[in-house]
């Protein structure tokens, strides 16, 4: 497969396969599920990060997005979130994670040491989104300037067998969690929403 198409196809995938999961206007039962599931991914998102420093840093440029912030605040005040909350603060492996985050911040040593290894894979990270950027930037070039990636694109994805061999690779499942991250970012996203405008315009 054609390289740039390829690489399209990935952002295509990760943009289309985006869902926004309020918990606002929602049946009872509707909120509890979606704060349940906001809680878990919260969770799965946090130890992600620990050791990816992409995801770390594409975290950290989140927390200073005052819209997005203020998403995450309407969100956390919710009935729904903190009895999801309540129910995660007992269970005994959560306890225990707690106890001993908090037993090692209480060594100079070993804290100085965390903040140290946080900082290394905050610049880490920072370089692995401006490179990703500059990818996107690329890759969305490519689609303007070539018409047949659009043709080759079209192909491939009104063939159901070549479709399921794309989403089963594991290194394009990776890629999708990547693209997804960096859509975290305002102008990525404008941008990318712009090529998978153009392309399903064109479909």
């Amino acid at each position: 497969m054609n390289p740039s198409v390829f690489f399209t196809l990935l952002l295509l995938l990760a943009l289309l396969s985006t869902t926004s999961a309020g918990l606002f206007n929602k049946k009872k039962k509707e909120k509890e599920s979606a704060a349940a599931s906001d809680v878990m991914l919260g969770m799965k998102g946090m130890q992600e990060a620990v050791n990816d420093p992409a995801m770390l840093a594409q975290l950290m440029r989140d927390m200073q997005d005052p819209e997005l912030m203020a998403e995450a605040k309407k969100m956390m005040e919710s009935k729904e979130f903190k009895r999801q909350m309540r129910k995660l603060e007992k269970d005994p492996n959560f306890k225990k994670a707690m106890e001993q985050t908090a037993k090692a911040f209480e060594d100079p040593q070993t804290a100085g040491m965390m903040n140290a290894q946080a900082e290394a894979m905050m610049r880490q990270g920072s370089k692995q989104l401006d490179s990703m950027g500059a990818d996107v930037q690329a890759a969305m070039q490519n689609m303007q300037d070539n018409p047949a990636i659009m043709k080759e694109l079209q192909q491939l994805m009104a063939d159901p067998e070549a479709m399921r061999e794309v989403m089963n690779d594991p290194q394009v499942k990776a890629y999708m969690r990547e693209v997804e991250e960096a859509m975290k970012d305002p102008e990525v996203k404008k941008k990318m929403e712009s090529v998978a405008n153009q392309f399903k315009g064109q479909l």
